[in-house]
């Protein structure tokens, strides 16, 4: 399990209004390469129980269909045993719902959520008041790619990155 916190989601708490910064916690837990589970495969759970459709799942969280589907057979596959039953389309129209095990791994989620954004209360607004207003903002640093290969090099030696903290150009 790692812990990252990260801004600019629209539906976390403000913790820095004086600023106009958004913070958040955002808890992974997995294998090194992916993780089982984190804040994106957690939202594709919730719209699934909500519309049991992989398809309107997706649509409400601005992914492809096929996107969806994938990250639904890596949970699947993930787990001890299967998240979310896919049932394929026809004339009665397909469907996707959590199984109960589905169920219980995004009600765990999202207490471990609350937990670690509770217990970081305190301090995160700190560390957020010692950041520089215009921090993270397109512009405020231009990179070429000479630059950002050196300090990729220097900040992650051996080319092991954490891609919560890949600067955006990088993307």
């Amino acid at each position: 399990m790692s812990l990252n916190w990260g801004g600019g989601s629209s539906g976390q708490p403000n913790c820095c209004p004086r600023r106009r910064r958004n913070c958040a916690i955002r808890v992974m837990c997995g294998g090194v390469s992916a993780g089982a589970i984190g804040p994106g495969k957690a939202d594709v759970l919730q719209r699934i129980a909500e519309t049991g459709s992989l398809a309107k799942a997706g649509r409400s969280l601005g992914m492809s269909y096929q996107r969806v589907w994938s990250l639904v057979a890596a949970m699947n596959e993930d787990f001890v045993e299967p998240l979310v039953l896919k049932q394929r389309g026809g004339a009665a129209g397909g469907g996707a719902q959590l199984t109960p095990t589905g169920e219980q791994v995004l009600k765990i989620y999202r207490l471990i959520e609350s937990d670690a954004q509770r217990a970081v209360s305190k301090r995160l607004p700190l560390l957020v008041s010692l950041i520089r207003p215009e921090a993270g903002r397109a512009g405020s640093h231009s990179w070429n790619k000479a630059e950002a290969a050196a300090w990729l090099k220097v900040a992650y030696p051996g080319g092991k990155t954490n891609r919560l903290a890949t600067p955006a150009w990088q993307d």
